[in-house]
């Protein structure tokens, strides 16, 4: 607070986590919340999503964060790179660029999520259709989470554009405009996964129904094929004088009789390719 002139507000909410997205102009600085998904791992093992608070200066940018961020990481070992080449500056402002760096790596989960989906999808024409009932979930989980993570950004890069450019001038306008392309390029990228996915879903339970189908099918021909032997055994279970009873061979005539006629009715539903 005392080094950069923070707003106290701003400073009492750096201590804890954000729950939803937030964007703040105070004086010469912009303070923004942006929460990203992750779903291939999170160091704190316990969210599917992570929280970098930024405040926002003409020359200083400072970030908060409740958990170890991978592009962070990767955006500081490459800035050291370039200060020990003694690059000049003169890209995008620090903002920009590190949110470029988190889009990134929000690509390379999509990726992997496409690696899943095709998992998914050999394994459907393999015959594991039940298996995959709930994979299917748990993607759909995984994608839906992401999107309603990411979704936000466009309202918040939208406020950042208008008050950014009053703040930090007519330049900051224009990466924005780059940096909401490229949001609109991740969340087209991740419809399409949602889309595909909703594709798989019903392709698996379009066979499930199919197969279970077909195994009601067999067993009702196959209780069908029953019925005459059940029918020929309560005949003969009536208390009534009945042909045949006196013979001595009456117990096979009577058991051919239902073999015979379970074949019969086995060949009539071969014929019509009911089995």
């Amino acid at each position: 607070m005392r080094e950069y002139g923070l707003d106290s507000s701003i400073a009492n909410d750096l201590l804890h986590p954000t729950p939803k997205p937030k964007v703040v102009a105070s004086g010469d600085k912009l303070y923004t919340v942006v929460h990203i998904p992750v779903l291939k791992h999170s160091h704190s093992g316990t969210s599917s999503e992570q929280e970098i608070d930024f405040v926002i200066g003409r020359k200083v940018l400072i970030t908060v964060r409740y958990d170890t961020i991978d592009a962070l990481y990767k955006y500081a070992k490459e800035s050291e790179v370039k200060e020990m080449l003694e690059r000049e500056e003169g890209g995008n402002h620090t903002f920009v660029e590190i949110m470029t760096g988190i889009y990134t790596c929000l690509f390379d989960e999509l990726l992997f999520i496409e690696d899943r989906l095709n998992g998914i999808e050999k394994k459907i024409f393999q015959g594991k259709e039940k298996e995959m009932v709930l994979h299917i979930s748990k993607v759909g989980r995984d994608l839906l989470n992401f999107r309603r993570v990411i979704e936000p950004h466009g309202q918040m890069f939208a406020e950042l554009k208008l008050l950014g450019t009053e703040v930090l001038g007519k330049k900051f306008n224009t990466e924005m405009d780059e940096l909401i392309e490229e949001w609109q390029r991740l969340v087209k990228s991740a419809n399409d996964h949602a889309n595909f996915l909703s594709e798989l879903r019903e392709t698996n339970n379009s066979l499930l129904s199919t197969k279970q189908n077909e195994v009601m099918k067999t067993l009702t021909v196959l209780a069908s094929m029953t019925i005459p032997a059940s029918i020929i055994a309560s005949i003969f279970n009536m208390a009534v004088d009945l042909p045949l009873v006196d013979r001595a061979d009456a117990f096979y005539i009577i058991i051919a009789s239902m073999i015979g006629l379970s074949l019969c009715m086995f060949a009539f539903f071969k014929i019509k390719k009911w089995l």
